[in-house]
């Protein structure tokens, strides 16, 4: 498979997400992987798409492999950091988001791709910290 036709499915991929067509990504994915197992592109669309599907721990699964095969960058650390939190593991989730948050913070606009990783980092870790408190709040309240 070319770059070009791992980017056009990378894209249509995110396109059929976007249009809530998740199953259909899924299914794209799954079948591009199976002629090109080890493209990090691929993978990181598939962890996406599965975190679109809710299915956290086979998200973290994928993107923590798409980590492996190449290498990172702030965009898929945060999809990391998320699937992280949101398949129980907590602490390095909270962490990998603040280092998205303070890299970005240090490296400026260096990509493109930095200012929708720092919103969405941010955003994420802002969400889980009010979760965290309401639980916290109703724990101490009920006797």
């Amino acid at each position: 498979m070319t770059p070009q036709t791992v980017h056009a499915i990378v894209k249509l991929a995110d396109h059929m997400n976007s249009a809530k067509r998740h199953e259909q990504a899924l299914t794209l994915l799954t079948e591009a992987l199976k002629v090109q197992p080890d493209t990090q592109p691929l993978v990181i669309a598939l962890g996406v798409t599965l975190g679109h599907l809710r299915r956290w721990p086979d998200a973290y699964d994928a993107l923590s492999r798409a980590r492996e095969l190449g290498p990172t960058f702030p965009e898929l650390e945060c999809h990391l950091g998320e699937a992280e939190l949101l398949s129980g593991h907590m602490r390095e989730g909270v962490s990998r988001l603040q280092r998205v948050l303070a890299q970005t913070q240090v490296q400026g606009v260096a990509t493109s791709e930095q200012p929708q990783a720092y919103r969405r980092a941010g955003f994420v870790l802002a969400t889980f910290q009010k979760v965290a408190a309401g639980l916290r709040s109703r724990s101490t309240s009920t006797p």
